[in-house]
């Protein structure tokens, strides 16, 4: 285990106030979610440190779930091809910079996950087992999105792992399958999950 994923697990007792109407609503989310309350703070306290609080320095914005299903709806599939080649795929390259430092393998890998653990909507999942890698896209906006990230994740595993790639897209879902000949793994790995979702 690395010292990073160590850390991540060390715990600190700490002894915070907080508003009556506050705790309340903790642990009514932690009795519908069947976790505990510190699981609670902890879940919104890693969300907020790992999104909520960068969506200011990234540019991003909120929107209303139908308003952008109806935008999406409205263009044709080789706009939304562009968008995710050009746009999306930029977009997520600059968040992993963000982040980790480039947009390589290794800090792209590390984005994905951090959308695993933080986003709804998208649920990134990725597995890697000898030199072939899956990455699949869950998602909650229609068809015409898995055209947008369909465009988005070939640029991505073109630029980042620098591998041709065979990408579908279906209703709710795209997949991304690619070789690399970088050795990250021996014929004698099995195949391991290498994102994890938020409720994993």
């Amino acid at each position: 285990m690395s010292g990073a994923n160590r850390d991540n697990r060390k715990t600190v007792v700490k002894s915070l106030r907080f508003p009556e109407t506050l705790v309340r609503t903790l642990e009514e989310e932690g009795a519908e979610s069947g976790v505990p309350v510190n699981a609670v703070v902890a879940s919104v306290l890693d969300h907020y440190f790992r999104w909520t609080s960068k969506t200011h320095d990234l540019g991003l914005v909120s929107i209303h779930k139908p308003v952008f299903v109806k935008m999406i709806e409205e263009l044709d599939d080789e706009t939304l091809a562009h968008l995710g080649r050009e746009d999306l795929a930029s977009s997520w390259k600059d968040m992993a910079k963000f982040w980790f430092g480039d947009s390589s393998a290794e800090s792209m890998l590390k984005f994905l996950s951090s959308r695993a653990k933080c986003e709804v909507e998208e649920r990134p999942r990725a597995t890697r087992g000898m030199n072939e890698y899956t990455i699949l896209i869950h998602h909650d906006f229609g068809p015409k999105w898995s055209i947008v990230l369909r465009g988005a994740l070939q640029e991505v595993i073109k630029s980042s792992f620098h591998s041709e790639s065979h990408v579908s897209a279906g209703a709710s879902v795209v997949t991304g399958r690619f070789r690399t000949s970088e050795g990250h793994s021996s014929s004698q790995t099995p195949p391991h999950e290498i994102i994890h979702h938020s409720s994993d």
